[in-house]
């Protein structure tokens, strides 16, 4: 739990960074989990801090078509497999993420084999933003 708090605080200052330096904010109050009578259950303006902090580590925005939504995947070592799950969770509460469980994978690097937990969250269109916000369409990246 130790953890995890301390993984808490690390987004907070980053979002914190990121909003003295930038005049840059998603309304995501429109858009989240369909509730049991059909509404729009909106997403909590705090998954906007997470996203930025995630894209500030290891987290990546994937557009795959040009009129298409963007989604984040996310990857870690196994080592960091609790905060990973942490993530998980969290996203899966709101909705985003239709996977059961994340992915576990291997990949080799300079021929050591590293293990890894990943997840992707759903395509969204409310994710454009931040796609272009990070993402240069000149260069790929910023």
């Amino acid at each position: 739990m130790k953890f995890l708090t301390h993984c808490a605080l690390v987004l907070l200052i980053v979002y914190k960074i990121h909003r003295k330096y930038s005049k840059f904010s998603i309304n995501t109050s429109n858009f989240g989990p369909v509730s049991e009578g059909g509404g729009i259950t909106p997403l909590p303006d705090y998954i906007n801090q997470v996203i930025t902090g995630l894209l500030l580590g290891d987290g990546t925005l994937i557009k795959k078509y040009v009129g298409g939504g963007t989604y984040l995947k996310y990857a870690q070592s196994t080592i960091h497999s609790e905060y990973l799950q942490f993530l998980f969770d969290m996203f899966k509460k709101f909705g985003v993420i239709l996977m059961d469980k994340p992915y576990f994978g291997t990949s080799i690097v300079k021929g050591k084999s590293h293990n890894y937990f990943s997840f992707t969250t759903r395509s969204l269109s409310i994710w454009n933003t931040f796609y272009n916000m990070w993402y240069s369409p000149l260069r790929g990246q910023v």
